[in-house]
C-alpha cells in the first residue's frame, strides 16, 4: 500500500538549497507539501531554494535553529553534507564535524519533536568496500570504508538506526550512488560528469585518478528525488538501508569516451594516481528499494548525459 500526493503534509529538508535539496523540493511543492529548507549556503544557493519553501538559513549542527525549522513537520529529509570524498581525507576532522556533527543534531531534534514521525538520511554508497569487478552490492554485503567520508556516514546510518528506534520513528538510510544531472554547480563537492562537461567546454583535458577503470554506478538526480519520494511516502516499509542507483555500471573512461562523443570534444586524458580513498567496483542491488519503496529508475545514462551535455535545467 502506498499514501498518494502530499498534500497536507509538511516536510524539512536539510540541504535543500544544494543540487539534490533543489531538485526534490520543488518535486515535493508541485504534489501538495508543504516545505522548510535549512541550509547554510556554504554549497547550496538561495537561488536554489524552491519557490514557497520556507527558509532557515544556518548551520546544520545548531540544534536551536533545527527545532524552530522542525515546528509542525511530519518528516524530515536530511540531505546536508560535505560530499567531497578525496578532499575528506585532508580534513577528516571537518568531514565528521558535519557528516557526523550534523546528523547527530538534526536527530536530536527529531527525536525531540512530537510532529516529526519519518527521517530519511541520505546516506552513501562510500560506506561499501570493494566488490568483484561487475558485481552489484547489497545492502547486507560488509560495511568496510575506504575513506573518512564513507566512514563518517557510517558511523551517522548507526546513529540514525539507533536513536529513532529508541523514540519508535520510523527511518530510513538511503545509499545513495554517483549522482549527476541538470543544475549541479561545479563546486568541489561536484560529481565527474559535471566536472567533465566543464573542462570540455573550456578545451581542458580531464583529469582521472588511476587507470579509469573504475566502475561507477551513475543515477540521474530525477531518480534519486524517486527514490527519497518514496521513503517519504512507502507505508509498509520496514526501517532500514535501501541502496539507490541505476544498477548499471560504467567506467570512467567510457562515461568520458561518451561524453566527449555528445559533445563533439576531441577527448584528452591526463592521469593522476588514484587516491586510495575510492571503490574500484562501485554498482547498486537496488531490488530491495524496488520491492519496499516503490522504486524504478527510468532515465538512461544516454539520456541523462544528453540532457546534462544540452545544459537542461
Amino acid at each position: 500500500m502506498r499514501m498518494t500526493g502530499f498534500s497536507g503534509r509538511k516536510i524539512a529538508v536539510t540541504g535543500g538549497a544544494g543540487f539534490i535539496g533543489g531538485h526534490l523540493t520543488r518535486r515535493l511543492i508541485a504534489m501538495g507539501a508543504e516545505i522548510t529548507v535549512v541550509d547554510d549556503l556554504s554549497v547550496g544557493r538561495r537561488e536554489g531554494v524552491a519557490a514557497g519553501a520556507h527558509f532557515f538559513e544556518g548551520d546544520v549542527r545548531d540544534v536551536d535553529l533545527l527545532r524552530r525549522a522542525l515546528d509542525g513537520c511530519d518528516a524530515v529529509v536530511h540531505l546536508a553534507a560535505r560530499v567531497a570524498l578525496r578532499d575528506s581525507l585532508a580534513n577528516f576532522r571537518k568531514d565528521a564535524e558535519t557528516n557526523i556533527g550534523g546528523t547527530l543534531a538534526v536527530l536530536e531534534a527529531v527525536r525531540d519533536s512530537e510532529s516529526v514521525s519519518r527521517f530519511v538520511f541520505a546516506s552513501s554508497m562510500a560506506v561499501y568496500g570493494d566488490t568483484q569487478l561487475g558485481q552489484a552490492v547489497r545492502e547486507s554485503d560488509l560495511v568496510a570504508p575506504a575513506s573518512p567520508y564513507g566512514i563518517a556516514k557510517s558511523a551517522a546510518e548507526l546513529y540514525v538506526k539507533v536513536a529513532m528506534h529508541a523514540c519508535e520513528k520510523k527511518w530510513f538510510n538511503l545509499r545513495i550512488f554517483n549522482t549527476y544531472g541538470p543544475g549541479q554547480a561545479l563546486s568541489p563537492y561536484t560529481g565527474v560528469v559535471t566536472i567533465f562537461r566543464e573542462r570540455m567546454l573550456r578545451g581542458q583535458p580531464l583529469i582521472v585518478y588511476g587507470d579509469g577503470r573504475q566502475i561507477r554506478d551513475y543515477v540521474h538526480v530525477a531518480d534519486v528525488v524517486a527514490g527519497l519520494i518514496g521513503a517519504l511516502q512507502s507505508a509498509d516499509a520496514d526501517s532500514g538501508a535501501y541502496n539507490i542507483g541505476s544498477s548499471v555500471g560504467t567506467t570512467v573512461l567510457a562515461l568520458a569516451d561518451r561524453m566527449g562523443k555528445l559533445m563533439g570534444a576531441n577527448l584528452e586524458i591526463e592521469y593522476e594516481p588514484a587516491s586510495g580513498v575510492e571503490l574500484n567496483n562501485s554498482i547498486a542491488d537496488i531490488e530491495m528499494a524496488k520491492k519496499y519503496l516503490g522504486y524504478a529508475p527510468t532515465v538512461s545514462l544516454d539520456a541523462g548525459l544528453t540532457g546534462v551535455v544540452a545544459g537542461n535545467a
